[in-house]
């Protein structure tokens, strides 16, 4: 496999073509990464987020009939304890060879642009998608699985409707996987085989299949036992050691907050209630605006009488749009949205909601918060590492250390942050129809 950027990779940018610019195929949005803020920590990478966090009440709360004289009660005091939240780091690294960086270096008639600025800025959108998709799905993998089938070094993975997200995997051809059983500890792939040996070869959106390509030894274990078909979960390969996976090295993201459980950012969770997410459903069915509404009411029972974003798929927003202009013809007055918005506003007993539809959620999952309780925290947000302190365009092109060409780095240290994680409410096991 590849690892610079040649004339094969880059071959589009050298064709004698005029043209405005590069069609760019994998252009994705990142509502999440704008909706919540990045809190910086100047103290440096790995630096931890201390957030004091009431989580009892005091009870030393006496009463007595008129005129009686009160004994008090024995004190019993609330508890206040400190979640710490250190930053997840991830790297992001491109190369091209000199050759290729002198024949493309200035956009003219026989290139569209620089070589080096087209691969820097996919290199940054690949690292935008990737922190996008991991404030959704971080920790808990980016498909489980339900079928599969195939022989000696590739394998038909098909993905479980409620997990299944057909843009996280848009552009991810050649981009290596770990793959574990449902308890998300046990590596299937890669285990025998070398790191970077279990591949995305192509994806079949129709029928929810990624097809992959790996070690055959990794390939067999894939079949049996709790594996892949059982549940078994795919997330991206983390890092050049096999023992290393998401559940470790990513984020938490929104779906690994509704999962918390033992003790999470410090904090046991068994201890505490307030301390914990809520769960509306993990068979919610047909999604409607009704079920949302009830949803909600969990969250504005802990006092979340707040704004809430409602982040849905684009498959259950289509639902929730025909909902709500249904409501509108029966004279749902207060509601904000129309046929054909791009999110939902409307108000409820517990404050407002918005239904954000999000390429990257399953479609059989929503993921209830309050935006003014979560941020991102961390000692970076996604930058480039750069040589001296010059802002010119090469100043960001390192050096290889192994090979004659020029590298692009990027990197970021953050953490999601959840202040109030009892006001963050999971609705699973949608389905439609």
């Amino acid at each position: 496999m590849a690892t610079n950027n040649t004339a094969t990779e880059l071959g589009g940018i050298l064709k004698i073509v005029y043209a405005k610019g590069v069609v760019e195929a994998y252009s994705f949005a990142a509502p999440l990464m704008k909706l919540i803020s990045f809190d910086h920590q100047a103290a440096g990478i790995g630096n931890t987020y201390n957030q004091p966090v009431e989580l009892r009440f005091e009870h030393s709360i006496t009463s007595a009939a008129a005129d009686a004289t009160p004994t008090y009660l024995e004190l019993n005091p609330g508890i206040n304890q400190v979640a710490i939240s250190g930053g997840a780091q991830k790297y992001g690294r491109a190369s091209v060879n000199y050759d290729m960086l002198e024949r493309a270096r200035q956009a003219g008639p026989k290139a569209f642009e620089s070589a080096g600025k087209r691969v820097t800025k996919r290199l940054a959108m690949s690292h935008l998608k990737r922190m996008e998709i991991e404030l959704i799905c971080g920790r808990r993998g980016i498909a489980v699985g339900s079928g599969i089938s195939g022989s000696s070094t590739t394998r038909a993975l098909v993905v479980s409707a409620e997990s299944w997200s057909a843009a996280r995997f848009a552009g991810m051809e050649g981009a290596t996987i770990a793959i574990t059983d449902s308890d998300r500890s046990t590596i299937r792939a890669p285990s025998t085989g070398a790191v970077g040996s279990c591949t995305i070869v192509s994806v079949t959106p129709s029928t929810r299949t990624v097809n992959i390509a790996g070690h055959a030894t990794d390939m067999t274990a894939l079949d049996t036992g709790d594996s892949w078909a059982s549940g078994g979960v795919m997330f991206f390969e983390s890092n050049g050691t096999k023992t290393e996976i998401g559940p470790t090295t990513e984020l938490a993201g929104l779906d690994a907050w509704s999962n918390m459980s033992g003790t999470w950012f410090n904090i046991a969770t068994g201890t505490y209630s307030l301390w914990n997410a809520q769960t509306y459903s993990t068979s919610t069915g047909v999604i409607s605006f009704g079920k949302i509404v009830e949803a909600a009411e969990l969250a504005g029972a802990y006092g979340a009488v707040k704004k809430l974003v409602v982040l849905c798929s684009l498959k259950a927003y289509s639902v929730l749009n025909t909902d709500i202009a249904a409501m509108a013809i029966h004279g749902a007055k207060e509601s904000k949205g129309s046929l054909g918005v791009n999110s939902i506003t409307f108000r409820t007993s517990v404050g407002e909601l918005e239904i954000l539809p999000h390429p990257f959620q399953s479609d059989g999952m929503i993921h209830m918060f309050a935006p003014d309780e979560c941020l991102r925290t961390g000692s970076t947000d996604i930058k480039f590492i750069q040589r001296g302190d010059s802002a010119e365009d090469n100043n960001i092109i390192v050096e290889s250390a192994t090979t004659p060409a020029g590298e692009m780095r990027t990197m970021s240290n953050q953490q999601l942050f959840i202040e109030q994680p009892r006001h963050l409410v999971l609705m699973s096991g949608i389905t439609f129809g």
